[in-house]
């Protein structure tokens, strides 16, 4: 880190942490204090918070059901961690959850807790505690959890559950899981943040995106949006060259059925349609 750039930040420091922790109410001067994402590739510069990225908080904010078919890349995962972030340091009430549900890949709920503890050190003295799957935040305990609906039941008291990458969780049934995270919604007014890149037409992730009277606010986010800021056009254009699936799926946000499927979804459209002809009898 540059000289420059240490000297900013203890500037920061002695704006907002004068006589105590002073968190900006505004989300953009909030980044500003923890520190700006900072780019995958070289030379590995600050990024700004990018406007749809400041799109999708507002309408997490707005509409408390919430579900983004997302681009791989874009960098929507890092902006709601540092949403949850900046909502469980804002916290009054006691004993406040932040919920990351991250199906059975217990490395990336690690890594999530990880990128968060991360992302609090230039606020000395905010985490109270800390361990893989935990973290307090003065009055907050944000806890990455494994998708099992027992032990989403079992938590009292939450603001908000984040759902991430939830087409990719692997179970032979996920509604169980979504039927665990939405009683929330009445029980302690929670956001319920459900996120993913398309897999396939199974899973309660696709339901909510081909349900036209589901309750969620349903935001896509494809990659050309990301076009030039987090994603460079080259490497999608090679993706979409070498691999049609991965292209539609994890940059165009379509939901397509699997690539080896015994019938094509064309000729299971024709057979429902004709259905109605041919009916079994006695």
């Amino acid at each position: 880190m540059s000289l420059k750039r240490r000297l900013e930040l203890l500037e920061k420091k002695a704006n907002y942490l004068d006589s105590g922790v002073k968190i900006p109410q505004d989300f953009k001067k909030f980044n500003e204090l923890i520190g700006l994402p900072i780019s995958k590739i070289p030379p590995f510069k600050e990024l700004p918070i990018f406007g749809y990225e400041m799109d999708i908080i507002s309408n997490i904010e707005t509409h408390r059901d919430y579900a983004l078919n997302k681009a791989r890349g874009i960098g929507a995962t890092e902006i709601i961690l540092r949403w949850i972030l900046f909502r469980a340091v804002q916290n009054k009430i006691p004993g406040r959850k932040f919920l990351i549900v991250t199906g059975i890949r217990l490395g990336l709920a690690r890594d999530h807790i990880k990128r968060m503890i991360n992302l609090c050190y230039n606020i000395p003295g905010i985490i109270k505690q800390s361990s893989q799957y935990n973290i307090t935040i003065n009055n907050s305990e944000v806890i990455a959890i494994p998708a099992n609906p027992a032990a989403i039941r079992g938590y009292e008291n939450v603001e908000v559950i984040f759902a991430d990458e939830a087409a990719h969780w692997d179970l032979l049934d996920d509604d169980p899981v979504l039927e665990a995270i939405e009683p929330h919604r009445t029980k302690s007014n929670a956001h319920v943040i459900v996120v993913s890149t398309p897999n396939g037409r199974r899973g309660f992730f696709a339901k909510i995106f081909h349900n036209s009277e589901s309750k969620y606010y349903k935001d896509v986010k494809p990659w050309i949006i990301s076009e030039g800021l987090l994603i460079d056009r080259v490497e999608v254009e090679k993706v979409q060259k070498e691999d049609y699936y991965r292209f539609e799926q994890e940059y165009n946000c379509q939901f397509l059925t699997v690539r080896y499927a015994a019938f094509p979804p064309e000729v299971l459209a024709i057979l429902q349609s004709n259905s109605m002809e041919y009916q079994l009898s006695d």
